[in-house]
């Protein structure tokens, strides 16, 4: 039976909504993973031919670019990343279009576990929401478009010491 709250919502009418919804979260926590492991192409697989990744003043389009993207990211990160997602909500507007938004909360630590101020390392770099767009098909779901919209960002590590 279907709770009150989704059925005045609209947001979950079905079976075929409640699988929808799992596979397009699904993608959230695979581009986690995936970020966090360094593997670029795995994260671009993630995004039609077509999907826009954007970030601050960073926008680009395509799968390729994507790729592009994330391959330079992790030639010049020195350090080790957790992305850590909460509060998914995805709703069907289409046949082949659904809308997401989630938070991450981003831990960032030296590539050598040990080293620097522990204490430091704690503490969360950033907040943000997720404002994604998700293509539709009988494969399953993609990302059409990711917006990476920051809450809380710590400029200065040392900052929050």
């Amino acid at each position: 039976m279907m709770s009150s709250a989704a059925t005045a919502q609209g947001e979950l009418n079905s079976v075929e909504d409640l699988l929808l919804e799992r596979d397009c979260r699904r993608l959230g926590v695979l581009y986690s993973h995936y970020v966090d492991l360094n593997q670029a192409d795995k994260v671009a697989d993630l995004f039609t031919e077509t999907g826009i990744f954007s970030m601050g003043e960073i926008e680009v389009v395509g799968r390729q670019a994507i790729r592009e993207l994330f391959t330079n990211i992790q030639k010049t990160k020195d350090y080790i990343s957790k992305h850590l997602l909460s509060n998914t909500s995805i709703v069907r507007k289409g046949k082949t279009l659904a809308e997401g938004r989630s938070y991450v909360t981003v831990y960032n630590y030296p590539k050598t576990l040990g080293s620097g101020d522990q204490e430091l390392h704690t503490k969360p770099v950033a907040a943000a929401l997720y404002e994604d767009q998700y293509a539709l098909s009988k494969n399953g779901c993609l990302i059409e478009s990711r917006k990476v919209v920051p809450v809380f960002l710590r400029n200065n590590l040392q900052d929050n010491k």
